[in-house]
């Protein structure tokens, strides 16, 4: 072989294990999977039953003996507590049976739990250690839960689960990484509906209706029925014995405190309604609210009208009403003011939200329906029926798939959190029925003369 035969036969044989070693990266997957406990466990806090405690313990460890369950840094953590628990979620695809084992520090006898599997194990040291499980049984592709409670104690025992490992996977699972914000991944994929409206702007009107489900309604939720360019309009659940009616607006300079917008970027109070309260909002971006303390149900419907007036394209006014429609009474929110504001009511969508990490493992649910615009130019009513379904960066990056939308009847509906099913197409279009030439014509009347009513 001469020296151009042989340098041409390398080339072909390093161009040939080239392509075999692409062809092996494409096909590699990792021996195992290290699962970080935060962001992707929750803590269930019971309270601890003493007369056991009593049969294991002297009196005066007893006293000593505080239940301890909380997730942060540097793990999740058990503490002298037989009846507190933690669970772990991960998205497995396919029928599988991997091989499970904790990287944990601690001294404690415990049990895990996943579907019908159980496995009682026991740690003592003091530096962090592999404790090898078992092999999991998984029938289906979907999310398991995997329960971690301590068996008993001593007057010490703690435990700190830093990572759950899973072994013998043919395709990785999913879950909260150590790079993505375990804030917005415990809270779960927040989800959207976005109207399709063009056809009908400029627009000063807009009315819809939301109803949450008794199965949907969930302490930290936000079910918002109007969000727009310039604010958004719903009600919040915000604990057990509180929930309100939220609107606001965005200032017009971009900043994460109101003290940090010049004065005449800032939104303004024109009026408020008698049990409105006001204040101002940061954090993610910043603004003023209206909040309107009210005790609305699940199961029942509530409307939102919202109106915009522009003047000059220097500033708009904005107007919310809120519709409690079992007991047929109307309730003024606020009309506030947004500077250098040149639009009316556009960028017209809906979405569902958790803003309590800590509830992330609950679902959330709520139809939306009765959508209507009113176009200022040709002073018509239009019923908004075409929407598109979206997520937040945690649906849109694969990291959580406990999401879904689609139509039931008249109305969309959107769910979220919990972990269940294993997530839907997004940014698809979704449609309800028209309604029909009577139904249009009843719907405009009451709708024209409710606006007669306030704008007198």
């Amino acid at each position: 072989m001469n020296k151009t035969s042989n340098k041409l036969f390398n080339l072909l044989l390093l161009g040939a294990l080239l392509l075999s070693s692409m062809q092996s990266c494409a096909q590699f997957v990792p021996d195992e999977w290290v699962i970080p406990a935060r962001g992707n466990s929750y803590v269930t806090k019971v309270e601890a039953d003493h007369s056991e405690v009593v049969a294991e313990l002297e009196e005066k460890v007893v006293k000593a003996a505080e239940p301890l369950a909380t997730v942060g840094r540097g793990g999740l953590i058990l503490k002298n507590d037989t009846q507190s628990f933690s669970t772990t979620y991960i998205y497995i695809a396919e029928k599988s049976e991997p091989e499970l084992s904790l990287n944990m520090v601690g001294r404690a006898n415990f049990e895990v739990t996943c579907g019908t599997d159980t496995f009682q194990a026991s740690i003592d040291s003091k530096k962090l250690e592999r404790v090898k499980i078992g092999k999991l049984h998984v029938d289906s592709a979907g999310y398991i839960k995997l329960v971690l409670r301590m068996r008993s104690m001593d007057g010490h025992s703690y435990i700190v689960l830093r990572d759950v490992v899973l072994s013998e996977l043919n395709m990785k699972p999913l879950f909260i990484q150590k790079n993505f914000d375990t804030h917005f991944g415990l809270r779960g994929p927040s989800v959207h509906l976005h109207y399709k409206q063009k056809p009908y702007l400029p627009a000063d009107w807009i009315y819809g209706e939301v109803t949450v489900p008794e199965e949907g309604d969930m302490v930290g939720s936000y079910y918002c029925a109007l969000a727009f360019d310039g604010g958004y309009y719903g009600f919040q659940h915000n604990t057990e014995t509180e929930r309100k009616v939220l609107f606001s607006i965005w200032n017009s300079e971009d900043a994460d405190n109101s003290r940090d917008v010049s004065p005449d970027h800032r939104a303004t109070l024109l009026t408020k309604g008698e049990a409105s309260q006001i204040g101002d909002f940061g954090n993610e971006g910043s603004g003023l609210q209206c909040f309107l303390p009210y005790d609305w149900q699940p199961g029942k419907t509530y409307g939102f009208l919202l109106h915009a007036q522009n003047t000059d394209g220097k500033y708009t006014d904005f107007s919310a009403f809120f519709y409690d429609k079992q007991a047929d009474t109307w309730t003024p929110l606020a009309k506030m003011r947004r500077p250098f504001t040149d639009f009316t009511l556009m960028g017209i969508y809906s979405f569902v939200e958790n803003f309590m990490p800590e509830m992330g493992d609950k679902s959330r649910e709520a139809f939306f329906s009765n959508y209507w615009i009113h176009s200022s130019k040709k002073q018509e009513w239009h019923q908004l029926s075409e929407a598109r379904f979206s997520n937040d960066d945690t649906g849109r990056r694969g990291t959580r798939v406990d999401f879904a939308a689609g139509v039931e009847g008249s109305h969309f509906y959107m769910k979220m959190g919990g972990y269940f099913g294993n997530g839907m197409l997004m940014n698809r279009s979704l449609e309800v029925p028209e309604a029909n030439t009577a139904q249009k014509e009843e719907m405009t009347n009451w709708l024209n003369q409710l606006i007669q009513t306030i704008d007198n």
